[in-house]
């Protein structure tokens, strides 16, 4: 399993970025989506960041607070200086969208990458954005057990959504959005391998996923009050071929979000906190 984090040449991976700057090319898009509304995910976060070779690089992330983001560990290993984007859909900005810099990094102490992926988590410190019709934070919540029932769930990302014949992906200059199957603990062992843990959980569905560069994005459930945050993208299927068809059979994995709301309450020093629970069903 890769990253999708996305190098511009990355085949399969984290969920990162678009563009080419990182050093792991485990970066996805989503596939089989649409485009999002103006104003329908006022949470997400769009990375632009430089590696050690001052290459561009692209992840996604969720406003947390005016000055917290969630995002994927993979995301930010090695990086030095980069920028966030929020309030806006597509990657040219806009009246709408908000540029922020980056001012401090918190990966999980126990982070650990390929091929496991474990603990791929992050909070990343940046200067304060203005909060408003397209400028949200996002919800999270320590029991999410009632959001897991069999149901459907929506990933969000500035991912690849296509591949070339040569096999060279195809990114978007719109943030995509797609339904996928949220698959119980079980199946996602069953379909992933034996290492998946408790902390991480799967989604996908025939011609719909994540990509490249969609790596460190939301994956979202809907309830009446709602969408709550229940993972992250962090990596998906070796191959572009199972990637982009068969994300039903090697679904997406995610960070579980709620796995680490004490972790998140003490990076952010008590400023963000999970909620209880949302018992919700899906509208």
């Amino acid at each position: 399993m890769l990253p999708i984090a996305l190098l511009l040449f990355a085949m399969m991976a984290p969920a990162v970025a678009l563009s080419p700057f990182f050093h792991d090319p485990r970066i996805f898009k989503i596939f089989g989506g649409h485009a999002a509304r103006d104003g329908q995910f006022p949470y997400m976060v769009y990375f632009l960041k430089k590696d050690a070779n001052n290459q561009d690089f692209q992840c996604g992330g969720t406003l947390l607070s005016q000055r917290f983001v969630l995002t994927a560990a993979h995301c930010v290993q090695g990086l030095r200086s980069g920028q966030v984007m929020v309030g806006s859909t597509t990657l040219q900005g806009g009246r709408t969208a908000q540029w922020s810099s980056i001012r401090r990094i918190m990966s999980h102490q126990g982070y650990i990458g390929n091929p496991k992926w474990y603990n791929d988590i992050a909070i990343v410190e940046i200067n304060p954005v203005r909060l408003n019709q397209y400028v949200q934070t996002v919800r999270i919540v320590k029991d999410d057990s009632a959001l897991f029932r069999p149901r459907k769930a929506t990933a969000i990302g500035f991912g690849t959504y296509d591949y070339t014949a040569n096999n060279a992906p195809i990114t978007s200059p719109y943030l995509r959005v797609a339904q996928m199957i949220l698959f119980s603990h079980q199946e996602c062992r069953q379909k992933n391998g034996a290492y998946i843990i408790e902390s991480q959980i799967c989604a996908g569905d025939q011609g719909r996923g994540i990509g490249a560069g969609d790596s460190g994005g939301p994956l979202l459930v809907s309830t009446n009050n709602g969408m709550v945050q229940v993972g992250l993208s962090s990596h998906a299927a070796r191959d572009y071929h199972s990637e982009k068809y068969h994300a039903d059979r090697y679904p997406g994995v995610f960070t579980r979000v709620s796995s680490y709301c004490g972790w998140i309450s003490k990076a952010t020093n008590g400023e963000v906190n999970c909620k209880s629970s949302f018992k919700e069903t899906t509208v």
